[in-house]
């Protein structure tokens, strides 16, 4: 009797953390542990250091031009320029929700005329070794999922976040909403 039981509990517990996974495949979002990196092969951007990942798989179609470097300098960049800044937080391994972006909203012409005009974007890559001031951003403003967007004014000032994949009606939208108020 007590090996049936402990076979069912396990029965169970497999059922359940398996069903965990599927649901969080399908809401593509997932909590993980951080790590950082930042790539663009965009121009106008600062170089790439030695501490980023020069293999990283980059969707080339992408019209969004991201800023390399790390996040106070991002700050200040968008600061300076009168724009205000998106950090996304994403992961090139984990979770589609990432991949979708990069290949259905940030290949949208729209979404790259609006965030490549008014917001400076930062990546910070999950999946790379975290610097001391990203690990402090994230620190500041903890990640529940991935991908995560959060945005700031060109003061500097936090305005929202954005959880998980957001179709492009819905990043125009938010981004529109943004500059306009």
């Amino acid at each position: 009797m007590t090996t049936k039981k402990i076979k069912l509990g396990f029965i169970t517990t497999l059922l359940l953390v398996s069903n965990l996974w599927i649901l969080a495949q399908n809401q593509s979002s997932a909590i993980w542990a951080l790590n950082t990196d930042n790539t663009s092969n965009t121009p106008n951007v600062m170089p790439q250091t030695a501490a980023q990942s020069p293999t990283e798989n980059t969707n080339s179609a992408m019209l969004v031009s991201f800023f390399v470097g790390n996040w106070q300098q991002a700050q200040r960049k968008a600061t300076a320029e009168g724009k205000h800044l998106v950090v996304e937080i994403y992961s090139g391994s984990i979770g589609n929700a990432c991949r979708r972006m990069e290949s259905k909203v940030f290949t949208n012409p729209l979404v790259a005329d609006i965030y490549n005009n008014n917001y400076l974007v930062l990546r910070l890559n999950i999946d790379n070794e975290l610097d001391p001031i990203n690990r402090q951003f994230l620190n500041e403003h903890p990640v529940a999922f991935i991908p995560s967007y959060f945005y700031f004014n060109p003061k500097g000032d936090f305005l929202t976040v954005a959880n998980g994949f957001q179709d492009t009606p819905k990043f125009l939208e938010l981004g529109q909403n943004l500059i306009n108020n």
